[in-house]
C-alpha cells in the first residue's frame, strides 16, 4: 500500500484534513453536504461508504502526531472534491451559489501611512484595567493638545508594562509625544526602540529620526539617513529639508545672512518646530533685536512646549532690555513658565538677571549720593563683567557718560555716549543719548554739530526740553557766526584746543588704521565692510561665543569663550567709534 505524508499535500488539502484548523461554518456545512451526496452516490454505484470523509464541524482538537494517509482514501477525497466543484459550478450558473463561497474574497484594507506626529490607535490593543484607562486618557489629552499631560499618561502605561509587553504601537505613541514636546533626546531613544521591534514598517520612525537630526543641527547624520531614500515619494519632505538645511549652514558660515534666512524658511515649511523657529529668531536679531523678540514671542504662543524657543525668547529679551522694569517683567515671565527650570542655562540666565538688577540698584544709590567718581569707577567694573547684555551695556555707557558730564569731562562723555548709541535700538533712549551728545558738543564749541544732533533727537522723540535746547543752540550759533568775519564751525575760544586734537589724531592715524584692520579681522569682515555688516557680524559672533552658551562646557572652553567674547566686543566698539 502506498502512503503519503500529510505535509506533502497541497495546503488546501492539509486544511481540510488537519483537525487543528478551524474553517468557516458555511464552508463546513456545504462540504458535509457534498460529502453526503458523494457518499450516497458511492453506495448506489460502488457500495463504498465515504461517510468517514465528513468534515469535523469546526471543533478544535489537540493536534495529533503526524500520520500517514492511505492512497485509496486520498483518491476518494479527490473524487469528492471534484463532485463538490461540479455542484458549485451548477449552482453558480443558476444564480443560487452559496454566499460564503461565491462571494468575492474580502479585500485587505489599504494601510494608511501614519505621519511623524500622529498617534496609532492600535497602541491600546492588549491593554486592560488601569493601563487601558490611562491610554484612553492619553489619546484624549493629545487630541486636546495637552501634550505634557498626554506624555505623562503614556509613560505611566509604558512603565507598567514588562519589556516584552511593549508593543511597537505603544512605543510609537510615546515617541510621538516626545516629538511634539521637542524632547529630542528622549524622542530619538524611543524611536530607535520602535525601529528595533517594528517588523511591519507601519511607523515613520526613520523619517521622525531624520527630523530630530535636522532640529538638533546634526546635519551629517541627517544626510546619511535620507541617502537611501532620495527617490522615495514619502521621503520627499525630509530630503528637501536636508538639502535646504545644508544650504542654510553654508550660507550662515559665509555671513550671507539674508540668503541663509531664505533657506531656513524653506526648512521650516517642511519640518516646522519651535527649535528651528528659535534659530530664525536669532537670525532676525542680527538686523533688529526688537523684531526678533516680537517674532519669538509670537511663535512661542504656537509652540507652547518648545523649551528651545522659550529660552531664545528670554535670552533675546534679556539682551535687548534697557531698564530694571524690563528685567522684572522678564523674570516674572520666566518664573510663570514651567519649561526648562532644571536646565543649567536657565539658572545662569536667572543669575545674570539678578546681578544686573543689583548693579543698577547700586549705581542708582551712588548717583543719588552724587558720588560721581565712585559711580564712574563702578560702571567701569560692571562693563568688564561677561553677564552684562548688549542693551544694558549701552545703558551703562550712557550712565557713565552722564557721570563724566557732571565732572565736565566732555571728550570722555562724548566717547561713552557714542558707544552707548552703538548698542541701543530703543528709540526714546537713543533720543536722550543724542541730546547728551549735543550737550557735550555745545560745551566743546561744536555748535553746528550740536544743532544737528539735537534735530536728530527731535526726529525720534519730540519734547519741550529738546525744542528749547534747539532754539537756544540756534541763537548761540547765529550770534557766533555774526561776530566773525567768515563762517566758522567752532568759536575762537576753542581754537587752541582743536588743533592739538587734530595733531594727535594725525600722529596716531597709521597705528589706528592697523588696529582697525585687526578689529575687522576679529569680526571676520573685510576692511571695506559697512556699519550694517559690522553690526550683523558682531551679533552673530556674540551669540556664538556668549558665555551663557558655554556654561555646561569644560573650564578651559568657558575661559576661551569669555576671552573671545571680550575681543569681539572690543573690536565692535572700536570700529563703531571710528565710524562715528
Amino acid at each position: 500500500m502506498t502512503v503519503i505524508q500529510l505535509s506533502s499535500l497541497p495546503l488546501a488539502t492539509q486544511m481540510l484534513l488537519d483537525p487543528a484548523v478551524v474553517l468557516d461554518q458555511g464552508i463546513l456545512e456545504e462540504w458535509n453536504a457534498a460529502c453526503a451526496a458523494a457518499g450516497s452516490q458511492s453506495i448506489e454505484h460502488t457500495g463504498v461508504d465515504l461517510s468517514s470523509t465528513m468534515a469535523r464541524g469546526g471543533a478544535v482538537r489537540r493536534r495529533e502526531p503526524r500520520r500517514l494517509v492511505d492512497t485509496n482514501d486520498f483518491l476518494k477525497l479527490a473524487e469528492a472534491l471534484d463532485t463538490l466543484a461540479d455542484e458549485l459550478n451548477v449552482n453558480a450558473a443558476l444564480g443560487g451559489a452559496s454566499p460564503s463561497l461565491a462571494a468575492e474574497p474580502p479585500t485587505k484594507a489599504a494601510r494608511r501611512d501614519l505621519s511623524v506626529d500622529e498617534l496609532d490607535p492600535l497602541g491600546m490593543d492588549g491593554l486592560t484595567g488601569a493601563q487601558l484607562e490611562d491610554a484612553k486618557e492619553a489619546h484624549r489629552l493629545f487630541g486636546a493638545k495637552e501634550y505634557a499631560a498626554a506624555t505623562a499618561a503614556f509613560l505611566r502605561v509604558s512603565s507598567a508594562c514588562l519589556a516584552h509587553e511593549l508593543t511597537p504601537a505603544l512605543l510609537n505613541n510615546v515617541a510621538v509625544c516626545h516629538f511634539v514636546m521637542e524632547q529630542w533626546n528622549a524622542c530619538e531613544s524611543t524611536t530607535r526602540r520602535v525601529l528595533a521591534v517594528d517588523a511591519t514598517e507601519r511607523y515613520p520612525s526613520a523619517r521622525r529620526l531624520t527630523r530630530v537630526f535636522i532640529s538638533q543641527g546634526r546635519l551629517q547624520e541627517a544626510q546619511q539617513a535620507v541617502s537611501p531614500h532620495r527617490d522615495a515619494i514619502d521621503w520627499a519632505a525630509e530630503v528637501a529639508a536636508v538639502k535646504a538645511c545644508t544650504s542654510y549652514t553654508n550660507l550662515y558660515a559665509a555671513h550671507q545672512y539674508s540668503k541663509a534666512l531664505e533657506c531656513l524658511e524653506v526648512v521650516l515649511s517642511l519640518c516646522p518646530c519651535g527649535t528651528l523657529e528659535a534659530a530664525k529668531a536669532r537670525l532676525l536679531s542680527l538686523d533688529n533685536t526688537a523684531q526678533a523678540v516680537s517674532y519669538a514671542a509670537q511663535r512661542s504662543r504656537a509652540y507652547t512646549t518648545s523649551t528651545e524657543l522659550h529660552f531664545c525668547l528670554w535670552s533675546l529679551t534679556f539682551h535687548s532690555v534697557t531698564s530694571v522694569v524690563g528685567l522684572d517683567t522678564l523674570l516674572a515671565g520666566m518664573q510663570a513658565t514651567p519649561l526648562g527650570r532644571s536646565e543649567l542655562r536657565f539658572r545662569h540666565l536667572h543669575t545674570h538677571i539678578a546681578r544686573c538688577k543689583e548693579a543698577f540698584a547700586k549705581l542708582h544709590g551712588l548717583r543719588t549720593a552724587r558720588q560721581w567718581r565712585e559711580a564712574a569707577t563702578f560702571v567701569t567694573q560692571v562693563l568688564a563683567e561677561p553677564f552684562l547684555p548688549d542693551g544694558l551695556k549701552g545703558v551703562m555707557y550712557y550712565e557713565r557718560a552722564r557721570v563724566l558730564a557732571q565732572q565736565a569731562s566732555w571728550y570722555a562723555a562724548l566717547d561713552d555716549t557714542h558707544r552707548a548709541l552703538s548698542y541701543t535700538e530703543e528709540v526714546s533712549l537713543r533720543a536722550s543719548m543724542l541730546l547728551l551728545v549735543a550737550r557735550c558738543e555745545e560745551a566743546l564749541g561744536r555748535l553746528t554739530d550740536a544743532v544737528y544732533h539735537t534735530e536728530e533727537s527731535l526726529c525720534l522723540v519730540s519734547n519741550a526740553a529738546a525744542v528749547e535746547q534747539l532754539r537756544s543752540l540756534k541763537a548761540h550759533l547765529a550770534h557766533a557766526q555774526a561776530s566773525t568775519d567768515a563762517p566758522r564751525t567752532t568759536p575762537c575760544t576753542t581754537s587752541k584746543e582743536t588743533p592739538k586734537a587734530k595733531t594727535n589724531a594725525n600722529a596716531f592715524f597709521p597705528v589706528s588704521r592697523a588696529s582697525l584692520d585687526v578689529h575687522y579681522k576679529t569680526l571676520s569682515l573685510p576692511r571695506s565692510a559697512g556699519a550694517a555688516d559690522v553690526k550683523k557680524s558682531y551679533r552673530a559672533l556674540a551669540i556664538k561665543w556668549h558665555p551663557d552658551r558655554w556654561c555646561s562646557a569644560s573650564d578651559e572652553a568657558i575661559r576661551t569663550a569669555e576671552s573671545t567674547f571680550k575681543k569681539i566686543q572690543h573690536a565692535y566698539e572700536e570700529i563703531m567709534k571710528s565710524a562715528s
